[in-house]
């Protein structure tokens, strides 16, 4: 559950999720990943965007073009979301595939098919 800071309205503040800042910029959002180890430290800022062509790029952080098509994914939990929404096909990468228990992806795995 998230809803917008009372100060601003281009702020989404998680319930649960306290370590990450999403701020809606001119050019698009920003998503500040914050160090729950470290107070105040700032583990990695990523700028979505919808056109990564035209955004000026970003000196603290890395420009994302969104949406996204494709993706590499290192767990079979993450990777499953994407069979649930119907969009496996954007699984364009695995780590350990061998734990990987997703039926297509490992089908795709065996031929080499889409990888």
């Amino acid at each position: 559950m998230a809803h917008t800071d009372n100060t601003t309205d281009s702020t989404l503040v998680f319930k649960y999720a306290e370590n990450i800042k999403m701020e809606h910029t001119p050019e698009g959002i920003k998503v500040t990943l914050s160090n729950p180890w470290k107070k105040g430290e700032t583990l990695h800022t990523y700028y979505l965007v919808d056109n990564a062509e035209k955004a000026d790029k970003p000196s603290d952080g890395t420009l994302i073009q969104v949406p996204i098509h494709r993706g590499v994914f290192f767990t079979t939990a993450h990777a499953n979301l994407m069979e649930m929404l119907g969009v496996q096909k954007a699984i364009v990468g695995v780590a350990d595939a061998k734990y990987m228990l997703i039926p297509d992806v490992q089908q795709r795995l065996k031929t080499k098919y889409n990888f």
